[in-house]
């Protein structure tokens, strides 16, 4: 009525209604349903190498092989904070699952990886990951902004990794981590020392995860071991 345009709040309020009749109010919803939606809408010309590639590892026994699923991935995302000039990595690629997610959320990162089994190297050949290293993660040198990580949980092994990779943080860095239950508990020496260790570092956030976290449907490989999710800050000088 007083002459002003009001096309822009107008078309963005008729979305917003539209996300509310479809049962969507925030963030984690609606990624949630853009997931289960893309397969219906995607036409697939011919035979997908990446599939290919991805349905071969089914039934594999791969020590240590638990992909993160996509709702945990968004929530590792959410956390870490990554902004465009960060230097990331990703330190037990797998898959790509991770890579992938970080490459459609930030694409202009300098994003790196490393993957220790040679297995999966077809899968992330496939994906476009040449430049991911196999490689020993604990033997690796570098630094970086941030440190998105699903390390192996085996014989206490998500303990060293998140250890040295604190150790690759730049000043002012993230680590994001998904752990397994038993170093919280746990009464072995290596145990006790790593929740020594993170009491004297900024543990900026802790969280059980859900039973279900890993044995969900969308869970690649299902596995019923108890997660944790941390977040720890390097100090900035």
């Amino acid at each position: 009525a007083a002459g002003y345009d009001c096309y822009w709040f107008d078309h963005c309020l008729e979305r917003y209604k539209r996300l509310r009749a479809a049962n969507i109010h925030n963030v984690f919803e609606l990624r949630t349903a853009l997931r289960e939606l893309l397969p219906h809408v995607a036409t697939p010309d011919g035979d997908d190498p990446v599939m290919r590639a991805e349905d071969a590892l089914r039934g594999r026994k791969l020590d240590g092989f638990f992909p993160t699923p996509p709702r945990v991935i968004s929530q590792m995302l959410d956390h870490a904070d990554i902004a465009g000039t960060d230097r990331v990595l990703e330190p037990s690629a797998g898959k790509g699952d991770i890579i992938d997610a970080i490459n459609r959320a930030h694409p202009d990162v300098e994003l790196h990886g490393i993957e220790y089994n040679q297995t999966l190297r077809d899968v992330l050949t496939a994906k476009g990951y040449d430049d991911v290293r196999f490689e020993d993660f604990l033997e690796h040198n570098g630094q970086y902004d941030k440190i998105v990580m699903n390390p192996p949980f085996e014989s206490g092994a998500d303990i060293a990794h998140v250890r040295h990779a604190y150790e690759l943080l730049s000043e002012g860095g993230r680590l994001v981590a998904i752990m397994s239950q038993g170093p919280f508990f746990r009464s072995d020496s290596k145990s006790q020392a790593f929740r020594a260790w993170l009491e004297e570092h900024d543990l900026a956030y802790d969280e059980e995860l859900p039973e279900d976290a890993f044995a969900g449907s969308d869970a690649f490989r299902q596995t019923g071991v108890r997660t944790r999710l941390l977040v720890i800050d390097k100090p900035a000088s």
